[in-house]
């Protein structure tokens, strides 16, 4: 996601170096004003990338912190396991009555099932605590991918806005316009990648199992991640077409 992102803002970059060149003549102000935006392109890609490893130390802390603490619960548990087998042995054997021994075990019998109540309990627990963790991770992973589809809707309308002007001014503009409708499409597909993901936040229930939500997780980034990269290289072939359409400057026919 890091890589998709970073590669959206470069071709941003690109796009507004093709759409200002004949401004740059007209107005000597303008490379300055052009620097100023790529500074501050460049400065919100560094700042998203910061954002995505946060969130991903994030995670990855937290969960470690979710099992040690469970891995310290069931220790514990455990423990007060075989101190009561060892109690229980050593009371058994210094019983005089018959009565004391079914006491001892009675009592010994309810707080197994003390302990067997509160096992199930820490596994509960750990189980809900790693769901809400994969909702926050799905849901922050999800808005950097919904930004991404932002980034590359832009850059779309903004090759179209290049597209018309070089239109009016009778450049042929056929195959930035093909290359247009491709990226177009790969952008749609990618959109729906990013949705199947929106769709799996939303269907996670206490029932869920974090595990196959990791999983299935997993798999949709991969899927989003590919989807969005070819819309990105979509939308390259179309900046390029659009700059050999303005190098030519043949009067469309």
């Amino acid at each position: 996601m890091r890589t998709s992102v970073a590669a959206i803002l470069g071709l941003s970059l690109l796009l507004a170096g093709s759409v200002a060149l004949a401004q740059e003549r007209a107005d000597p102000q303008f490379l300055a004003e052009r620097e100023r935006t790529m500074q501050q392109l460049r400065l919100e890609r560094e700042r998203l990338r910061a954002d995505a490893e946060l969130v991903r130390e994030d995670v990855a802390n937290e969960r470690q912190r979710i099992l040690e603490t469970a891995a310290d619960r069931q220790g514990t548990l455990q423990e007060r396991t075989r101190l009561l087998q060892e109690t229980q042995r050593e009371r058994f054997e210094q019983a005089a009555t018959p009565e004391e021994r079914r006491a001892i075990l009675q009592s010994a019998q309810e707080a197994r099932e003390n302990i067997q109540l509160e096992r199930r309990a820490a596994q509960q627990e750990r189980a809900a605590n790693l769901r809400e963790l994969a909702r926050r991770h799905m849901g922050a992973a999800l808005q950097r991918f919904m930004h991404a589809l932002d980034r590359l809707y832009s850059v779309a309308e903004r090759i179209q806005s290049r597209i018309t002007i070089l239109k009016e001014r009778g450049v042929q503009t056929d195959a930035a316009e093909a290359a247009l409708s491709s990226a177009r499409a790969a952008i749609g597909e990618a959109s729906e990648s990013v949705a199947a993901i929106s769709a799996l936040l939303a269907s996670v229930t206490d029932a869920s199992d974090a595990g196959s939500v990791r999983q299935e997780f997993a798999l949709l980034v991969r899927e989003a991640n590919a989807s969005i990269k070819a819309a990105h290289e979509a939308l390259r072939r179309a900046v390029q077409a659009l700059k050999d359409a303005r190098s030519s400057e043949r009067p469309a026919q």
